[in-house]
């Protein structure tokens, strides 16, 4: 669920409610308490992605972002922590098996008023779940990260996980494009976040992967994998940052990639990045990458779209512990 937040962060504790029987439908685990750094994963039970659960048109069309719901009360703001001392980490991104067609993605506004065109990235998609509390679907956005498994999202840590329950029904639909789905629907297999996240909605920790399968192929193999770029400290500033994702809150209508252009500086009130960017929610988990490749889709994923002003989006900076969230589940395979 896309997260976005207010000046005074009074839209962050969005309502991403779900039931605690998703969690009891299917095995967790947790690292221990008091470990922000740890790292928690749910297999949600495949057949709630199927059958009478099946994501049609209808059902997509009217899911909303978090901005559709009630937000009462903000969350602790991110606690100043070092993240595990380790190298850098840099995954290169991988093409497709067949080159995917490319279009123009609709343009954002920017604050620097950049005016170049950003194509659409075919390893980009939007993001469906459920909130079974509610009984409504919601929106984020995720993209495709290479790995040896070639089957991994990256998105936000509040699109698999909020409110103390795990999200239901999630799936993964690459260049979604106005309720088409030329690469095919993907399911959750496997979601993965930090247990800073889970267990207190820190910001920081706001960073979660997928592990989706689908019967036809893998993920990587059909639309390919973004690279994946880590810093061994919290950087001060990242230069060249493209930032893409399906905003569905108003103005726009989540039917299509927008795109952001900047340079990103750190906020240590919350040890999170941020640039100019007016995205709305919807957009959140869609990627921050470096080194983007306007004719492939190709880049180095380095952020996320987590939360926003209105006017300048955060991201969680990826340090050597979203290295270590990224190599616990890489390689782990899904039939």
């Amino acid at each position: 669920m896309s997260r976005f937040r207010s000046t005074f962060f009074a839209l962050l504790c969005s309502t991403l409610l779900v039931t605690a029987g998703a969690a009891t439908a299917a095995a967790a685990s947790a690292a221990p308490d008091g470990d922000p750094w740890g790292v928690v994963s749910h297999a949600p039970s495949p057949q709630r992605s199927l059958g009478s659960n099946a994501w049609t048109a209808a059902r997509m069309a009217a899911a909303i972002p978090a901005d559709g719901a009630s937000a009462t009360t903000a969350p602790p703001k991110a606690q100043p922590s070092a993240a595990p001392a380790a190298d850098p980490l840099s995954v290169a991104p991988r093409p497709a098996a067949a080159t995917p067609e490319t279009s123009p993605a609709s343009p954002a506004v920017t604050a620097k008023g950049l005016a170049a065109d950003v194509n659409a990235s075919v390893l980009v998609g939007k993001v469906f779940f459920h909130n079974t509390v509610d009984g409504l679907d919601y929106v984020c956005s995720g993209s495709s990260v290479n790995s040896t498994a070639q089957n991994v999202v990256l998105t936000a840590g509040h699109c698999v996980y909020d409110a103390g329950a795990w999200v239901t029904d999630w799936v993964f639909v690459p260049y979604y494009d106005h309720g088409n789905r030329p690469y095919g629907t993907w399911y959750a297999a496997n979601l993965t976040t930090f247990t800073g996240w889970t267990q207190n909605s820190y910001r920081e920790y706001d960073v979660a992967f997928v592990n989706v399968w689908n019967n036809s192929d893998t993920l990587g193999h059909t639309v390919g994998g973004e690279g994946l770029r880590t810093w061994s400290g919290i950087p001060q500033e990242v230069l060249g940052v493209t930032a893409l994702g399906y905003p569905a809150g108003a103005p726009y209508d989540g039917e299509w990639q927008y795109y952001c252009l900047g340079d990103a500086t750190l906020d240590t009130s919350d040890n999170t990045l941020g640039m100019p960017c007016p995205l709305t929610g919807g957009s959140s988990g869609g990627p921050w990458m470096q080194e983007y490749d306007n004719a492939t889709g190709l880049g180095y994923d380095m952020g996320i779209n987590e939360s926003s002003t209105g006017s300048s989006m955060y991201s969680p900076p990826f340090t050597s512990a979203v290295a270590d969230l990224y190599g616990q589940i890489q390689d782990d395979v899904y039939a």
